[in-house]
């Protein structure tokens, strides 16, 4: 081989490990993260503290994807107050329940679209969620039936890593469907 052969070499592999890396599809339970449908977006989102607690299950339906702590904290309980809202109890293991929440659509197929805005960013909502009264969400105008946790710190590296459809670039963040 030539000298120039030996530096393209590398060049190649480095493309080929990226491209197999951000191709979707190797999330755990083997979804797809897509993009969701232009409309089904949300513009004005807002959030709400509340003692009332609705009709909801007693066991943790939003779970971290990979547990470090073996303790409870980090699996969530979410509900269901109208389509577009929701309230959320738990413990965050982060040290501050400063919690970020990331609405997505999964299908009975396991193909999970993550909720965007036109701009192709991922929708968010931040907020101090209450481990044991909980803390309402509500992002309006917007269809979705799974969510998306990740404490508040790690939100600028949740936006990217769901902004590119590769999950599995995320920080340590809880996972569940609850509609």
């Amino acid at each position: 081989m030539k000298p120039k052969t030996f530096r393209l070499i590398p060049l190649a592999l480095t493309l080929v490990f990226s491209a197999l890396l951000s191709a979707c599809g190797n999330y755990p339970g083997n979804p797809n993260i897509r993009k969701a449908p232009l409309g089904s977006n949300s513009s004005g989102s807002f959030l709400t503290n509340s003692t009332a607690q609705g009709a909801c299950t007693e066991t943790a339906n939003i779970l971290p994807e990979n547990d470090v702590t073996f303790d409870g904290r980090d699996h969530f309980i979410a509900c269901s107050k109208t389509t577009a809202k929701f309230r959320i109890w738990g413990e965050s293991s982060s040290g501050s329940q400063q919690l970020c929440m990331f609405p997505a659509q999964m299908y009975e197929n396991g193909q999970i679209w993550i909720k965007k805005d036109p701009q192709g960013n991922p929708l968010s909502l931040c907020g101090a969620v209450d481990a044991e009264n909980g803390t309402d969400f509500n992002f309006e105008y917007t269809n979705y039936n799974a969510i998306f946790v990740a404490p508040i710190s790690s939100k600028p590296d949740m936006m990217a890593c769901l902004g590119a459809n590769n999950p599995l670039m995320c920080p340590h963040h809880s996972f569940g469907r609850f509609r």
